[in-house]
Order: C-alpha cells, then structure tokens, then sequence
C-alpha cells in the first residue's frame, strides 16, 4: 500500500511539474489569399471540387513572444482539398523569429469559403514539432482562428502553449 501512494504522489508531482513548464503565448498572423505559388486541380465528380498545393509569406502583426523573442515572418506551405464553400488544409509552417532562428509547425485547418475561393474564416489546431538555435526541442500546440479582413487578407489569432527543453 506505502508504494501505491508514493507512486500516486510522484505521478501527481511529475504531473505539476509538466504543467508548471508549459508557456503560453498568443498573436496575430496575416496572410494574403493571394499567393503567387497556388495550384489547383479541379475534381469533375461534382461541382468546386479540387485539390490545392498553396505556399504563401505571413507576416505576424500583433507578435507572439516565445521564451524572449518575437515571431517575425511566416511561410506557410500545404494541401486544402476544397467541397464547395469549405477547405480542409494541412501543412507544415516556418515561423522565422525575431532572433533568425526557425519554429516548426505542423496545423490541420477548416475554412469556409468565399463564392471565389478566398477564405472567409477558418480554425487550425497546430502543433510545434520543434526549431533551430534557441528554439531546438521545442514542443507545444495552440488553435487560431482566422477572418478575412479586407484587401485579400486573413488575420489569424493564435493561442498556443509550450515547453523548451
């Protein structure tokens, strides 16, 4: 029984500590529904049906701040399968910092659509997979929640937590 409840005690104590050193962190990104790298091949099954493979430069204008640094630039790369008014895209984004070193980021987004094929809003749940410098080893996850605001441009808020090792 005295060793049920020492390793209760330590999972409750390695349990807080995890929690203890996950950081959280928030922001804006824009970015432009005009890329110059866009490609689309429609799907004659039904009407707006396609595959795209997109790559476009955000830039962060209200910056998040991770351990002391600020995001900077953004490129964004990845696959939408578009039904309709509606996308689903995942891709993989590089959050060049304020320091010049990189993040990783892993996201799976929705987004609904504009009769044209802009976005009109959208959510992305990501994950941090890690970095260069400073910022190797990072691990972390977040959601941002994106709007169209005019001139072609979708600002993203991002929410997100977490933890250098």
């Amino acid at each position: 029984m005295k060793r049920i409840l020492i390793a209760v005690a330590l999972v409750m104590l390695v349990g807080a500590v995890a929690m203890q050193a996950q950081t959280k962190y928030s922001g804006t990104l824009r970015c432009n529904n005009k890329s110059d790298k866009n490609y689309k091949v429609e799907i004659p099954d039904q009407p707006n049906h396609a595959f795209t493979l997109v790559q476009a430069m955000c830039e962060h204008i209200k910056p998040g701040v991770i351990a002391g640094v600020e995001h900077k630039m953004e490129l964004a790369s990845g696959t939408a399968e578009i039904t309709g008014d509606a996308s689903r895209w995942q891709g993989f984004n590089v959050v060049t910092m304020a320091n010049g070193d990189k993040l990783f980021v892993r996201a799976q987004c929705t987004e609904s659509l504009t009769p044209d094929g802009a976005i009109q809003k959208g959510e992305c749940k990501y994950t941090l997979t890690g970095g260069t410098g400073k910022f190797a080893g990072i691990k972390g996850d977040g959601i941002s929640r994106g709007k169209a605001v005019g001139g072609g441009n979708v600002d993203w808020e991002y929410n997100g937590q977490y933890v250098l090792k």
